[in-house]
């Protein structure tokens, strides 16, 4: 090039053309100032591409800041939004061709209108092919329209994990292939906090933070060193010191957007707040108006402990979907309609909820089982055997049933061997029947060969045949029940008083799961005795305990004490439920704890309930008499008296263990335990007379 020939200019870029373009434009964007107009830019497009994409729109649309063009691509509306936050006047933003609102709009629907999220999502939502709600379709095969929920259910939806081999739901598809959640844990790392190396979670405090640690911090207040306070300790001083957001002198990261508390953060809210406002949703019925009938249900969840599963629940489980079915009166509100819904879950939740609030009486659900029960099994039996059975199930079992019911509610194991007995009966009837005789012609040889093949139902027939020879034309037959087994404990004295020990002291063990061992251990309970105390069997005077097992109430060791103190203090799932003060309250309102969930607590410490009470009572057989050892532990006389055996007590002892106390005046001697030998175990001076 000569040195007389003129400069080339300067090459403009994408962006500066797309800016240009803008202020040449009529409208708002005119208005602008280049420097403000490239920051607007900036943060919509900031490739060259996505540039030169909108400034080709623009120049065939001019006035797209306030014609509003459904049409206009996404990062059109993108810019529009941008400027309409920075405060420009004079903006219009599209409207759905849906719902008409100026919402981002997303998609073009079948019908060629474009739409926003809200309502193309509407498309797709039909009822499924199986489980008939009405819920985004994600998958169709075969011509069956599978929801997210059912597709995942489906085995055909299932794939081989690269990582275990196992097939299952795929959670993310990797370079080595698909990967199950067990094998795609994310990024791991050692823990900030904890230092453990595990999947990481999240960034606070300066470093990565796994589930547990993230959790802790997010959601559990604690004391800030600066101003003391109990808030959440989140962020870092000028020192890198852990404090609360007021005084590291930053806003809160997360707070709710109703009450701006930052525990407890669900989304936008805090827990609290999404239960209110999901509760109010669960009770509205379809046209919009709330059924203020249910408003006793939402008050429960309001005043539920368990606000973080609660706002879950309402929006995912098969319970809240049953509710929403009685606010829509798809469904009469009764035990009736409950009764003809399948049996599941879900629908014993949801009368259990309903009996709490007050909206269905209180009944018996083990006792109308067993009727329920007895009706079906009567009718798949012929009439010969009906005629014979009818009245020992109805009159019978099903009265003792009843009688048992007015004192409280039925076990579920005292259910299960009230079927046992019918079974029984039906099978030895039936066995009688096939042999080619009648009721009236039963005869010892006949029992004998039914014994013969089912062993297990000596003490389960004792009871019929002893009825049918009272009460029908069946002769008497005798049936040799065996004595029972003679006690043993498979734990040794060591064991013993290593896992009491354990119990009272490990901290790393649930309360409950401690506080139920230690009424194992040291006073022979049942678990199911144990899951039916009530806080009204427990009597806290000047921090000590008292506990009704039987009829006479029995002071608790220190140990034992501060633990059922403090198990109190705990938040019980259902505030509100006044109708069963249950010990240890289970998820479903007015419902305990099950004995196989303290069982399973117990085995998870590798501690055997059975083996635990079989030494609690050798013990306790060792150090007191008789009739308090019925009295404590529910046991018969002779039942009590071979434990007393099994222990090798002298029955000579029983006059070094009475007492002289002032209860004498009342109920004569009494016998107390020995507490250097029985630790835990102390008396109340209310024992039974001396025998």
């Amino acid at each position: 090039m000569s040195p007389s020939s003129p400069a080339a200019p300067p090459r403009l870029t994408a962006r500066d053309r797309l800016i240009s373009t803008l202020q040449e434009l009529p409208g708002p964007t005119a208005r602008i100032g280049r420097k403000d107009l490239t920051t607007l830019v900036d943060a919509v497009a900031r490739s060259p591409k996505s540039q030169g994409v909108l400034r080709r729109y623009v120049l065939d649309r001019p006035g797209f800041t306030t014609d509003a063009d459904p049409y206009m691509p996404r990062l059109a509306q993108q810019l529009l939004r941008v400027m309409q936050d920075a405060g420009i006047e004079g903006i219009i933003l599209p409207r759905c061709m849906a719902c008409n609102e100026p919402r981002f709009l997303v998609q073009t629907m079948r019908n060629g209108q474009r739409a926003c999220f809200p309502c193309t999502r509407k498309q797709y939502i039909r009822p499924c092919g199986i489980c008939s709600e009405s819920r985004q379709i994600s998958r169709v095969r075969n011509g069956v329209d599978y929801c997210q929920r059912c597709w995942r259910k489906d085995p055909a939806s299932f794939k081989e994990c690269s990582g275990c081999g196992r097939y299952g739901i795929i959670e993310k598809r990797s370079p080595q292939g698909l990967l199950c959640p067990r094998c795609a844990p994310g990024t791991i790392a050692a823990c900030h906090s904890c230092a453990k190396t595990s999947p990481i979670r999240g960034y606070l405090l300066g470093g990565p933070q796994c589930e547990p640690c993230h959790h802790r911090i997010r959601r559990i207040p604690a004391a800030c060193p600066h101003c003391h306070g109990n808030k959440i300790i989140a962020y870092l001083d000028s020192t890198g010191t852990p404090c609360c957001a007021s005084c590291a002198g930053v806003p809160p990261r997360r707070t709710c957007a109703d009450c701006g508390t930052e525990e407890n953060i669900y989304g936008r809210r805090c827990c609290s707040c999404e239960v209110r406002e999901r509760s109010l949703d669960l009770i509205t019925d379809n046209q919009g108006v709330l059924n203020t009938v249910f408003e006793p249900v939402r008050q429960q969840l309001l005043a539920s402990s368990r606000s973080a599963s609660i706002a879950h629940w309402i929006r995912r489980s098969a319970s809240a979907r049953l509710i929403r079915r009685f606010v829509n009166n798809e469904l009469a509100l009764g035990h009736a309609a409950l009764d003809g819904c399948p049996r599941t879950s879900a629908t014993d939740y949801v009368r259990s909820l309903f009996i709490t609030a007050g909206l269905l009486a209180h009944r018996d659900e083990n006792l109308h089982r067993f009727e329920a029960w007895t009706a079906a099994f009567l009718g798949s039996l012929s009439q010969q055997t009906r005629t014979y059975l009818e009245p020992y199930l109805r009159w019978i079992i099903g009265r003792q049933l009843r009688l048992q019911a007015r004192t409280g509610p039925i076990k579920d194991s005292t259910l299960s061997q009230a079927r046992q007995k019918g079974q029984t009966a039906a099978g030895f009837m039936q066995h009688v029947v096939g042999r080619g005789l009648e009721p009236a012609q039963a005869s010892q040889s006949a029992l004998d060969d039914y014994v013969t093949e089912n062993p297990r139902s000596k003490p389960l027939l004792a009871a019929f045949l002893t009825w049918a020879a009272a009460n029908t034309d069946m002769p008497k037959l005798r049936i040799h029940v065996p004595r029972p087994a003679y006690p043993a404990s498979t734990m040794s004295e060591k064991e013993y008083w290593d896992t009491v020990n354990r119990l009272q002291t490990d901290r790393n063990i649930p309360l409950h799961i401690r506080i139920s061992g230690l009424f194992i251990g040291l006073y022979a309970q049942t678990l199911t005795s144990i899951t039916t105390l009530t806080l009204d069997d427990f009597t806290i005077d000047d921090q000590q305990v008292s506990i009704h097992f039987g009829r006479s109430p029995v002071r608790t060791h220190d140990a034992l004490a501060a633990l059922i103190a403090e198990h109190q203090q705990v938040a019980r799932p259902w505030a509100t439920d006044e109708t069963a003060r249950w010990l240890f309250p289970a998820r479903q309102p007015g419902r305990h704890i099950s004995s196989s969930a303290l069982s399973a607590g117990l085995s998870k410490c590798s501690i055997k309930a059975t083996p635990l009470r079989n030494a609690g009572l050798i013990n306790l057989a060792a150090h007191i008499p008789i009739a308090p050892l019925c009295d404590l532990t529910g046991l018969g006389p002779m039942a009590a008296a071979r434990w007393a055996d099994v222990a090798a007590r002298s029955w000579n002892s029983y006059p070094e263990l009475r007492s002289e106390s002032g209860s004498e005046e009342a109920y004569g001697p009494v016998i107390r335990a020995p507490l250097g030998t029985a630790p835990g175990i102390k008396s109340t001076g209310q024992h039974q007379r001396v025998p």
